[in-house]
């Protein structure tokens, strides 16, 4: 009997972790403030082109920056106008990691080739934490869409999301 209860029990808060991880990711402070800017923006021009708060696509939707790392995989792509409707027109950019200021130029992570998308995985295999992530427009007119993403591990990512009670705050004092 005890048994039957206990994998009653397991199986009930296996459902609420999922349910708290689901509901944190559609909640995030961060994606709610993006929305905002997006709405924000859409009256923003740079010239003729306007530039959403996050121009950045991952399998066509947008990124979600609090899930994103270095085990990451889809096909990342940068847009002009509104990223979550059909309307938005890809642009070329260059994607390369930063290593303590200097690019590397190493697999897919190349200075010099534009790409319209790219799977992100290929870049990201030669990352190492604490890398920088740049996706730099190639036209001098789309460079305000061009974004820096500091990198880490999925399991160090995942503790800073959903555990903001343990993170460290080096001297703060909280306020």
């Amino acid at each position: 009997m005890k048994a039957k209860q206990f994998a009653s029990l397991s199986m009930t808060l296996l459902v609420l972790l999922v349910t708290m991880i689901e509901t944190f990711g559609q909640r995030s402070t961060y994606n709610m403030a993006l929305a905002s800017a997006n709405r924000a923006a859409a009256g923003k021009e740079t010239g003729t082109t306007i530039f959403y708060a996050n121009p950045l696509l991952l399998d066509n939707s947008p990124l979600n920056y609090d899930w994103f790392s270095m085990s990451s995989k889809g096909i990342l792509s940068l847009v002009v106008g509104n990223p979550e409707t059909t309307v938005a027109t890809k642009i070329p950019f260059r994607i390369y990691l930063k290593r303590k200021g200097q690019p590397i130029n190493s697999g897919a992570s190349n200075t010099n080739r534009s790409v319209f998308n790219i799977d992100v995985a290929l870049v990201l295999a030669v990352a190492k934490p604490g890398d920088d992530l740049i996706i730099e427009p190639v036209r001098k007119e789309d460079w305000p869409a061009g974004r820096s993403i500091l990198l880490s591990d999925y399991l160090s990512k995942a503790t800073y999301n959903l555990f903001p009670f343990l993170r460290m705050r080096s001297g703060k004092d909280g306020c």
